[in-house]
């Protein structure tokens, strides 16, 4: 193996809030030995996703591009670089693990892989490993189910727009028979959404060479802090724990665009959230203590952690991941730790983007950056300005809608979105002190810098400001 490069170990888990990590100030123990490598590392106190869920988010991370760049994220192509590519062609040994299938072949991601592995359960009765291109119906396009599910949306759009009473009624009926229907297949056979952390290292172990020949870019994303929160609870005996996970999986699935009954369940909900962070931070331990075994440590290796968005509990009136921009949705943790080529206990206060994850790693690696890389060394020490994009879209990701757009830039944050308008000063990390209509010279300010941000091309929800 070249000794001159460093292994490159990338952990992601989705739906990680940063205000939720005990490094980052929270008081409950989430996120322990995550915790102990903030302290003996570098970390960011006001770091970004490009976006409000998976697939925007990832679009920066893996291709320092913005979402709505290139026609959209429907799928990742040419002219667009994955970072798995670049460090290819640098003489790395690629391998990746996960169990989302936004990030799968079937969207692009599969690229620059020496080792691809997109773990799931759908298409198998057997609960088995099965082909990459395989996914859930309603995220491929021209299905039938993809086609019912969108006939569904323009219908309650339609009802909801001109004749509100009866779109009510129609989504209490979907709700209803779309339950029912969950119900009696998850008895017939259930099929978990994704794989849990224990599953995932299991599959990074089968994959990963016990003598690497080549320096290694392992990439390794977890799922379980996305809903159903505690999934990883079917498989143990904890029975309150199970109780509590088909109780929140239920409540969520009736009533998680319901925010009038939905915010009776939160306190729940945000436990039972923390539990699966607590699950994936001892599962990254576990992670990292294997690969010590295989000789894959800080004395030769660079790790890097990150979510790839946040996690919203009503606080701004959005459930789960939805496409809004407050500090709940965008606002995410992000490690470096590698004792023998980075800085070490750093906590940096600047705001930074994961778009500038890849321009970083490729940095460390001594590779080349590609020409379409819009991101920057965050280790270079030189500010920016933060910029995150909102769109909505259908479950195949197709029909992109652009919805709202922030910027971060010399201590604020001004957000636009549909037709509602928003500046917080950076250190107003809840956002409960919107200063938009006193403060107009700093939002003249910074309109003039977000409208180069602005997608071209796609229709759009914002209002005239």
């Amino acid at each position: 193996m070249d000794s001159s490069k460093p292994n490159l170990i990338f952990i992601t888990f989705d739906s990680g809030r940063a205000d939720h990590m005990g490094f980052m100030g929270y008081r409950k123990p989430t996120t322990p030995f995550l915790d102990s490598l903030a302290k003996k590392g570098t970390y960011f106190k006001n770091a970004f996703s490009t976006g409000p869920g998976s697939s925007v988010s990832f679009t920066g991370i893996f291709t320092s591009t913005y979402p709505l760049d290139y026609g959209g994220y429907s799928y990742i192509d040419k002219p667009r670089v994955l970072l798995s590519e670049a460090l290819k062609e640098a003489g790395y040994r690629t391998i990746g693990v996960h169990s989302s299938p936004y990030l799968s072949s079937y969207f692009g991601y599969d690229r620059g892989w020496d080792e691809f592995r997109y773990a799931t359960y759908f298409g198998s009765k057997l609960k088995k490993t099965i082909p990459q291109n395989t996914m859930s119906p309603g995220l491929r396009k021209g299905t039938v189910k993809s086609r019912v599910l969108k006939r569904s949306a323009l219908t309650y759009r339609w009802l909801k727009n001109y004749l509100p009473p009866l779109a009510l009624i129609f989504k209490i009926i979907e709700k209803v028979f779309l339950f029912i229907r969950k119900i009696l297949k998850d008895i017939v056979e259930f099929k978990p959404a994704f794989y849990i952390a224990a599953e995932i290292n299991e599959e990074v172990r089968k994959l990963l060479p016990s003598q690497p020949e080549k320096p290694l870019f392992l990439w390794i994303h977890y799922l379980d802090a996305h809903v159903p929160y505690a999934l990883f609870a079917k498989k143990q005996d904890r029975l309150w724990l199970k109780i509590q996970y088909y109780l929140a999986d239920s409540l969520a699935y009736l009533f998680g665009d319901s925010p009038f009954f939905n915010r009776l369940f939160i306190p729940l909900y945000i436990r039972l959230y923390d539990a699966s962070l607590r699950y994936v931070d001892d599962h990254i331990q576990q992670l990292l203590e294997y690969l010590d075994s295989l000789g894959i440590n800080d004395k030769n290796s660079i790790f890097v952690f990150c979510a790839d968005h946040g996690e919203a509990f009503l606080e701004h009136g959005g459930f789960g991941h939805s496409q809004m921009l407050f500090n709940v949705n965008i606002r995410v943790p992000l490690i470096f730790y590698g004792p023998r080529y980075l800085p070490p206990s750093q906590a940096i206060e600047r705001p930074v983007s994961l778009i500038d994850i890849s321009p970083t790693i490729l940095n460390l690696a001594g590779a080349s950056q590609p020409e379409s890389y819009k991101g920057r060394n965050l280790f270079s020490n030189e500010e920016r300005e933060v910029v995150s994009q909102a769109s909505e879209c259908e479950g195949d990701l197709t029909g992109a809608v652009f919805t709202g757009i922030t910027i971060i830039r010399d201590g604020y944050k001004l957000t636009h979105w549909k037709n509602k308008h928003s500046l917080f000063a950076l250190d107003d990390i809840e956002e409960k002190n919107n200063l938009y209509e006193e403060s107009k010279e700093i939002v003249k300010n910074l309109d003039l810098r977000i409208r180069d941000y602005e997608p071209k091309g796609f229709q759009s929800q914002l209002s005239q400001t």
